[in-house]
């Protein structure tokens, strides 16, 4: 089983436990031999060093009993040389929110994996090179070390964690595969590393926190943000307009009292930012119910009482 150009598995099993040796050779009269003495019942040995595409004889031995093939031997050629490159695909987004990301993507089993940020240095920094086996999740890209857990065939996913970019900018991020018979490809992408977080800013109020006063049931809302996002605008919970771009402009309908106005943006790359402001409608002229403590009739002026009242919240 697991035959390739230069090695092949040989497996085999047994009712009781014993010893694993198996004689192979590419000519019948001239086999050498390869062992273990652990004792199994599931027999495996690898074969190692084979030349390409080349016919071999192999049989089988556990204490002593030997299997042949009824003195056929059994066969197995080995694969042609590989002269094929790995083939790579990555799944990397143009735009990061942030200077971090993990890059997935898939290449051949076994291939050895390196990824380039910047690779050509620039601006005083060195590149950063990131060594990892495919089918690996477990690699310290701070030690830059290398794994030796590798499939044995067939195309197997990869994955390079917390990779650094460089903020604001675009990063060119390179990902070589090399397969166990040196053959070597090459991938490629942009990817902007966006560190900055889209702004609101409310034209006519001057509140973006903490609350505004007006005195009508309606109020022109217009805004801008710092970058085109896609946005929604919620007054009392309830949605009243989305749209994307840099600018926004509606007119809000309030009821009387307190309203909270909160408009959510998103941006391309992923940053969300929410932002609330109390708005107070208040389009009534504030009521006053009084009591005089002792009552309305005094004696000779000298009588003294206290006044009770009731009015609007925060009126003087």
């Amino acid at each position: 089983e697991e035959v390739t150009s230069n090695s092949a598995v040989i497996r085999w099993d047994t009712n009781e436990s014993g010893d694993s040796f198996v004689s192979y050779g590419s000519e019948k009269a001239t086999l050498q031999t390869v062992g273990d003495a652990n004792p199994i019942t599931s027999h495996e040995l690898l074969l190692e060093s084979l030349s390409e595409n080349t016919n071999y004889y192999y049989k089988v031995f556990t204490n002593d009993l030997e299997n042949n093939n009824s003195d056929a031997l059994y066969s197995f050629t080995t694969l042609p040389p590989d002269t094929q490159a790995p083939t790579i695909t990555a799944e990397i987004p143009e735009l990061v929110a942030g200077s971090t990301i993990t890059v997935t993507g898939k290449t051949e089993a076994g291939a050895k994996v390196k990824l380039w940020v910047n690779g050509i240095p620039s601006g005083g920094t060195t590149a950063t090179v990131i060594i990892i086996s495919a089918n690996d999740t477990t690699n310290n890209n701070a030690n830059n070390t290398t794994s030796s857990n590798t499939a044995s065939s067939g195309e197997v996913s990869f994955e390079l964690p917390f990779i650094t970019l460089e903020g604001e900018k675009w990063n060119n991020l390179t990902i070589e595969a090399s397969d166990a018979a040196g053959n070597t490809a090459t991938w490629s992408k942009e990817v902007f590393a966006d560190t900055k977080k889209p702004v609101i800013e409310l034209k006519n109020i001057s509140a973006l926190s903490g609350e505004a006063i007006v005195d009508s049931s309606s109020l022109p809302l217009s805004g801008t943000f710092s970058e085109n996002v896609s946005y929604e605008i919620f007054i009392n919970e309830k949605s009243v307009q989305k749209g994307s771009g840099t600018e926004f402009k509606l007119q809000l309908s309030l009821q009387e009292g307190t309203n909270l106005l909160r408009i959510v943006a998103k941006d391309v790359a992923g940053w969300e930012v929410a932002q609330e402001t109390e708005i107070l409608a208040d389009t009534k002229v504030p009521t006053v119910k009084v009591e005089i403590e002792k009552g309305y009739e005094y004696f000779e002026g000298r009588a003294e009482s206290n006044i009770h009242g009731d009015t609007e919240p925060g009126a003087s």
